[in-house]
C-alpha cells in the first residue's frame, strides 16, 4: 500500500487515509457520474452560498469601518481628557495655554485646539481672537459638558472638510471634583481616512460614510461631496436598520453608526466581479456536467462533508484560541493530515499556555516577575492618579540574607525565599500584586489601601514573618526576619503627578530606612 508521510520523525499516514487520496476519489467521481440536473443545482448552489459569503464579508468590513471610526473618536475623546490635567489647563495660565494650542497642533494631526472656557462658560483663551471673552454659557458645548466629555454632531468647515467638537470639562479635584472650565477641541475627520483606505472591496467596491443627514463625509478613492439620503441603502441605515442585499447587481451592506457620532457605513460591490469565479466556472463546466451522474453526487457530498466538518472545527478552534482561550481542545480523532494538525494545534496551545506563564512567574518563588511588577505597577498608578483610587506599595527585604546563602548554602537561601513568599502569599487579597523585585527583595502593591490600611498590613506580615518562618539546616532552627519599607499614593503626589519610578524609589527609601534602624521593622514614608 502506498503511504504519504507527514514528517521525517512522526508515524505515516497510510494512503487511503489520506485528504489526498479523498480528492482524488471525488474528482473521478465527480467527473464519471455526476448528471447534469444535479451539476446545474451545485452551481447555483454555489453561486447563492458565494454570494452570502460576499456579503457577509461586506458587513463584516462596514463593521470594522465603524469600529475605527469609534476607536479614532475614543483615542480623540481620550487625548482631550488627557489635556485637562495638564498643570496649564488646570490653572488657566493664559500664556501656556496658547504655547500649548500650537505646539498640539504640530504634534496631533488629528486635533486642533479651539478655545477654553471659564467656570461661566466665557472663553479665556481662544484661536480666534475675535472670540476673546465670548460667551458660550448656552451652548451645547458648555451645557453638555458638565460631567464627562461631549462629542458633537459631524459638521463641515468652510472647505467642506468634515469635523466633530470634543468639549471636556476640567475638573478641580481639590473642590469635590467642581468643574471649573471647560477645554473645546475640534477633531480632523480626514486623519481617519488612511486607517479606512486600508480596507479594500475588491477592485471596484466602495466604502460610504455618511453623517446623520446623509451628507458624505468619506469615499474609497473620491474626495466629492454631496448628499445621498435619497441613496436607498443609505436610508435604511439612517433609520437604524443593518443588512445586506444584492440591489441592481451591486452587492450592498450598511449598517449605521451606533457610537459617539450618528451617520451611515455602505460597502457596495458590482456582483459581476464578486461572483466572477461562478460565472466562468458554469459556462466552462456545462458540457462535462451533462457527462455526470447522481451517484456520484451523493458520495462525493458524502466525502466532501465529512472534511468540511472537521475543517469548521479548525476554524472555531482558532478562532476561540485567537481571542485568548488556551484552555480550549479542538476535538479531531482522525488518522488524516487534519488530525494531525489538530493534535499539532492542541500541543501548541499547551506550551503556549506555559510560556505564558512561565514568562510573569518567577521560577523559584512563583510570585510575580520583576518586568511584569513594573508594567502593572505603570497602569495603576496612572489608574488611582484618573480615578483618585487609594494605592499602596510595600517592598521587603531579607535580613541578612548574604549570611544564609555564605554559611548554610545557597540551598538555604532559596528555602528561606520559599518560605517567605509562600506566606506572603497566603497573607495577601486577590487584587495584590506581589513579586520578585531582586535578589532577596520582594515587593506589593496593594489597590484600594490608605496608609493606615499598609502599615497595618505590613507589620502583621512582619511578625508572622519572625514568629512562623523556621529554616532548619543540620541540627540548627534558623530564625528570620525582614525589613519592610511602605508608602501611599497622596493627593500631593497625584497634584503633582507624580511618575511610577518616584513611587517606586520612596519605598526603596523607607526600606532603606527600616534597615539603618537596626532591620526587623516597618518604615513608611
Amino acid at each position: 500500500m502506498a503511504e504519504v508521510p507527514l514528517t521525517s520523525t512522526r508515524e505515516k499516514i497510510p494512503f487511503t487515509s489520506s485528504i489526498n487520496f479523498r480528492f482524488i476519489l471525488i474528482f473521478i467521481l465527480l467527473v464519471t457520474f455526476t448528471t447534469f440536473l444535479s451539476g446545474m443545482i451545485l452551481i447555483y448552489q454555489g453561486q447563492s452560498s458565494l454570494e452570502d459569503a460576499v456579503l457577509k464579508r461586506n458587513l463584516t468590513a462596514c463593521e470594522n469601518v465603524r469600529s475605527k471610526i469609534d476607536n479614532f473618536l475614543q483615542q480623540a475623546k481620550s487625548s482631550v481628557e488627557l489635556m485637562t490635567l495638564m498643570p496649564s489647563i488646570k490653572d488657566f495660565d493664559l500664556f501656556q495655554i496658547d504655547k500649548m494650542m500650537y505646539e498640539i497642533i504640530s504634534e496631533h494631526e488629528m486635533l486642533d485646539p479651539v478655545a477654553v472656557l471659564n467656570e461661566q462658560g466665557i472663553e479665556i483663551a481662544s484661536r480666534n481672537p475675535g472670540d476673546q471673552n465670548k460667551d458660550m454659557s448656552l451652548s451645547d458645548i458648555f451645557l453638555k459638558s458638565k460631567k464627562k466629555s461631549y462629542i458633537s454632531d459631524i459638521y463641515f468647515s468652510s472647505g467642506g472638510q468634515p469635523f466633530v467638537t470634543i468639549a471636556s470639562p476640567i475638573f478641580d479635584y481639590d473642590s469635590y471634583g467642581r468643574r471649573i472650565g471647560v477645554l473645546v477641541t475640534a477633531v480632523k475627520l480626514r486623519s481617519l481616512w488612511p486607517m479606512l483606505d486600508q480596507t479594500k472591496i475588491g477592485e471596484r467596491g466602495t466604502i460610504i460614510v455618511t453623517d446623520k443627514k446623509g451628507n458624505l463625509i468619506y469615499k474609497t478613492g473620491d474626495a466629492d461631496t454631496g448628499n445621498l439620503y435619497n441613496d436607498n441603502t443609505v436610508k435604511l441605515a439612517l433609520e437604524g436598520k443593518t443588512g445586506s442585499a444584492n440591489i441592481g447587481d451591486m452587492l450592498v451592506s450598511y449598517l449605521p453608526l451606533s457610537g459617539n457620532i450618528k451617520g451611515t457605513v455602505v460597502v457596495k460591490q458590482p456582483a459581476q466581479e464578486a461572483l466572477y469565479g461562478v460565472a466562468k466556472m458554469r459556462s466552462q463546466s456545462l458540457i462535462l456536467l451533462i457527462l455526470s451522474i447522481m451517484v456520484a453526487i451523493a458520495i462525493g457530498l458524502v466525502l466532501s462533508n465529512s472534511m468540511l466538518v472537521s475543517v469548521r472545527k479548525l476554524l472555531i478552534g482558532t478562532k476561540i484560541v485567537g481571542e485568548g482561550d488556551l484552555n480550549h481542545k479542538i476535538d479531531i480523532k482522525t488518522d488524516d493530515e487534519i488530525g494531525e494538525l489538530a493534535r499539532s494545534f492542541n500541543m501548541m496551545t499547551i506550551e503556549l499556555k506555559k510560556q505564558r506563564e512561565r514568562a510573569i512567574t518567577d521560577e523559584l518563588t512563583h510570585l510575580y516577575t520583576h518586568s511584569y511588577f513594573l508594567e502593572t505597577l505603570k497602569a495603576e498608578v496612572y489608574r488611582a492618579k484618573r480615578y483618585r483610587t487609594r494605592l499602596s506599595l510595600m517592598m521587603l527585604d531579607i535580613d541578612h540574607f548574604k549570611s544564609f546563602n555564605d554559611n548554610y548554602g545557597h540551598q538555604v537561601g532559596d528555602e528561606v525565599l520559599i518560605k517567605i513568599s509562600d506566606m506572603l502569599k497566603a497573607s495577601l487579597r486577590e487584587s495584590d500584586v506581589a513579586s520578585r523585585y531582586g535578589g532577596e527583595e520582594l515587593v506589593v502593591l496593594a489597590t484600594e489601601t490608605d496608609r493606615e490600611g499598609i502599615y497595618i498590613l505590613a507589620e502583621r506580615i512582619r511578625k508572622k514573618i519572625a514568629e512562623d518562618v523556621i529554616v532548619e539546616y543540620e541540627d540548627k532552627k534558623l530564625k528570620v526576619t525582614v525589613s519592610i519599607g511602605v508608602t501611599t499614593l497622596s493627593e500631593d503626589d497625584i497634584k503633582k503627578d507624580i511618575f511610577p519610578h518616584d513611587f517606586l524609589k520612596r519605598v526603596d527609601v523607607a526600606l532603606y530606612q527600616a534597615k539603618d534602624k537596626g532591620r526587623n521593622c516597618v518604615v513608611q514614608i
